[in-house]
């Protein structure tokens, strides 16, 4: 016992006064020899088991080698007459089945069958002989592709119909619908709202740029001189909401065409003034188009004065540029203390 205590002191001593570096290489040699032993083992148990797995697949591919050889002699083919078989159902080849698949009943039932006699088969129908020249053959009322051309055309023409409205564009369609028009001559309500129905609409601006300036010095006019009752103003009036005829001519000649600017009594909601802003494209760029606005701009002068109705013209035909808004302004501004006059 005192032997082996000594023993281990003199080893602990050596090892604790051994080198460091070679401790290292001594415990990293001890690992890698275990690390090598292991992986021997391992190879080895993976051979001895792959080796017994071989063995056990060799067994059943031999196992059943010998199933499937012994099939033919279980099972022993019998051959059935090659009759016809009735109600329009041919073998092209002789039907082999194995016996054992057939119960005594089925069996019983496949000679009865085969006992059966072929029935005899309609003949079919001679074929017409060719006609003679100038001799039409008539149609067969059995073949539904031989319909009347009658009856073909007309579906045709239900289609073509159909198709029409896909096929035309959105213009060629409104032109169509406004044919139907009543004894005035007018668009049925039918017709508008089909027309309306076609859409393209889009969203506008009600007034321009100059027209809005003139707006402005319109409101300040008003807060600043209000009257006896006040007064309001509506942009883009037209002329049938507040003038009226007897006669539907005249009444048409004029109750298309608008007003920029209109000034009402506010208690009485009667017409005061009308403001038309004579803007840089006012007259157009063609010698067609300003010949049309001003005829339009004398029908307009024309029924105010018969009406009673003020016609106040703001003429600002600079082009836009730096404070052009407040001349503007400024020039509508002077147009209606002109005709109103200044408040005390």
């Amino acid at each position: 016992m005192r032997q082996t205590l000594s023993l281990k002191k003199v080893i602990f001593h050596r090892l604790k006064n051994m080198p460091w570096f070679i401790l290292i290489t001594a415990i990293i040699a001890g690992i890698f020899i275990s690390f090598v032993v292991v992986r021997k083992r391992l190879a080895k148990h993976s051979a001895m088991e792959g080796e017994a797995e071989d063995k056990l697949s060799e067994a059943r591919l031999q196992q059943d080698a010998d199933d499937v050889a012994a099939i033919p002699q279980l099972i022993e083919p019998k051959v059935l007459p090659q009759e016809p078989i009735p109600h329009g159902i041919y073998a092209y080849a002789p039907s082999v089945l194995p016996e054992t698949t057939l119960s005594p009943q089925e069996n019983t039932q496949v000679e009865r069958v085969s006992a059966v006699k072929e029935m005899p088969q309609a003949q079919p129908a001679p074929l017409p002989t060719a006609p003679n020249a100038g001799e039409a053959i008539p149609a067969d009322p059995r073949n539904k592709a031989e319909a009347p051309a009658a009856g073909q055309q007309a579906v045709s023409n239900v289609v073509e119909e159909a198709e029409k409205p896909i096929l035309m564009t959105r213009d060629e369609r409104i032109a169509i619908l406004a044919k139907d028009r009543d004894a005035n001559g007018r668009l049925t309500p039918e017709a508008q709202l089909a027309i309306v129905r076609e859409g393209g609409y889009e969203k506008g601006v009600l007034v321009d740029g100059t027209e809005m300036a003139a707006l402005w010095g319109i409101l300040h006019f008003i807060m600043k001189n209000p009257g006896k009752n006040g007064k309001a103003v509506h942009s883009q009036v037209p002329l049938g909401a507040i003038i009226r005829h007897t006669n539907y001519i005249s009444y048409t000649a004029i109750s298309g065409k608008r007003v920029d600017f209109l000034i009402i009594d506010k208690t009485t909601a009667e017409p005061v003034a009308v403001v038309e802003v004579l803007g840089p494209g006012h007259y157009g760029t063609t010698p067609a188009k300003e010949k049309e606005v001003r005829h339009t701009d004398k029908i307009k002068r024309t029924v105010f004065e018969e009406v009673g109705i003020a016609f106040i013209v703001v003429d600002v035909q600079e082009k836009y540029g730096y404070g052009w808004e407040r001349k503007i302004r400024e020039k509508t501004l002077e147009a209606l203390y002109a005709y109103f006059g200044r408040e005390e």
